[in-house]
């Protein structure tokens, strides 16, 4: 459930360093983010989360839940990447909308790997992991934020995605999807 803890980790950072981007002296020197802007930072999150969470289920149809999976570190770098590197507003608000994108994949397809894979018996105990790695990603978020310089934050941010990428990519296609694509023998 790395996804969701990407998740909860960048919410977090928009929440600890936002106001640091409202200041004069703020740590990417650019021009101080306004009410307005800082305003539609925080409310691009969900924007981009409602487009995504509209065609997430056919892209996970189409090319399978495995694939979704590893398509879901990509927003979460280039959100980290831009935070990183950014050089004004709208990089940072790109950043915010990568990382909305990567909040709704990772919200519909955590629950839907979890049913999938896994037996009767564990499934609802697995399936809260989705949101409890979201709440811990999202006090990670606080914690690193009250901790740490902008930059060494972003760097960290920055490195989980690709340690979700390195642990989702020895992780099976569902057998459902599989038993979908006609593909009986591996679903086994």
């Amino acid at each position: 459930c790395m996804g969701p803890f990407c998740s909860g980790l960048s919410y977090g950072w928009t929440t600890t360093q936002v106001p640091h981007l409202q200041n004069k002296t703020n740590p990417l020197n650019i021009e101080p983010l306004s009410i307005d802007e800082a305003s539609w930072l925080s409310s691009s999150l969900s924007l981009s989360t409602l487009f995504v969470l509209a065609i997430v289920g056919s892209i996970c149809e189409r090319f399978g839940r495995k694939a979704t999976g590893l398509m879901l570190a990509v927003p979460f770098l280039l959100c980290w990447l831009l935070r990183l590197f950014g050089t004004n507003f709208y990089f940072i608000f790109v950043a915010q909308l990568m990382s909305g994108a990567g909040d709704g994949i990772a919200f519909f397809l955590g629950p839907l790997y979890i049913t999938e894979t896994t037996s009767v018996n564990v499934r609802g105990f697995m399936a809260s992991f989705v949101l409890f790695s979201f709440k811990i990603g999202l006090l990670a978020g606080y914690v690193l934020g009250a901790i740490l310089s902008y930059k060494i934050y972003a760097i960290v941010g920055l490195a989980i995605p690709i340690i979700y990428f390195a642990g989702f990519l020895p992780l099976p296609e569902t057998p459902v999807w599989l038993v979908r694509q006609n593909r009986i023998d591996e679903a086994r």
